[in-house]
């Protein structure tokens, strides 16, 4: 799939479940899949009560997905440890924050408490040094299955309510989300700069982290 045409698709998500009003010109294949034929009001059309932003959001979730896999090909143990400069991410915190995040942290927008911890879950997950890159990988499978699991849950009033998110702000559920999923697209930038450099080092370095 193009990135262009990832990034209209994500552009009208967001557009869609901020305003709640007019979707684009045309009906493509997302459309079809998430709208039913009879809410077509004319060329442009309204987005009236059948409207699902469940769908929404997990179609927007499953190309953060599908991004993330394809950079995540034929990734190796020793690449996992190495940082650019000494200040930046490694993928070792990179994926074990997002791990973090779809096993754990999505509960605290679930259930509104931005303190929340998942009982059981290691407080020094993010980053540690012990765990070899096929058991960050088991959980993140693990973790993305469980995030559409609980995509799944949500009716459209969980979705709208309000609840605490950080620092004492509030928003909609939907919101709190959103932000959520678009940390996955951010992530995937990261992962693809650094596999970037790593294999343009390749290029002139046969035995770089081989």
């Amino acid at each position: 799939m193009p990135s262009y045409f990832n990034l209209y698709v994500i552009l009208e998500l967001l557009t869609c479940l901020h305003f709640e009003s007019v979707i684009p010109l045309g009906r493509n294949t997302l459309q079809q899949d998430l709208y039913p034929q009879d809410a077509i009001l004319s060329p442009t059309f309204k987005v009236n009560r059948m409207f699902d932003k469940t769908a929404m959001i997990k179609k927007f979730t499953e190309i953060g997905f599908q991004i993330f896999d394809r950079k995540m090909e034929d990734l190796s143990e020793k690449e996992i440890d190495w940082q650019p400069v000494k200040e930046a991410n490694s993928l070792r915190w990179i994926l074990t924050h997002l791990s973090q995040q779809w096993n754990a942290g999505i509960y605290r927008i679930l259930k509104g408490d931005p303190e929340y911890k998942l009982e059981g879950w290691p407080e020094d997950y993010v980053g540690n040094k012990s765990y070899s890159l096929a058991k960050i990988m088991i959980d993140i499978e693990k973790g993305k299955k469980n995030f559409m699991s609980e995509l799944e849950k949500l009716t459209p009033e969980d979705l709208d309510a309000e609840i605490p998110l950080w620092s004492g702000f509030k928003n909609k559920r939907q919101y709190g989300l959103l932000l959520y999923v678009s940390e996955i697209l951010h992530h995937n930038g990261q992962i693809a700069y650094i596999r970037g450099v790593i294999n343009r080092r390749r290029q002139t370095d046969d035995h770089f982290l081989t």
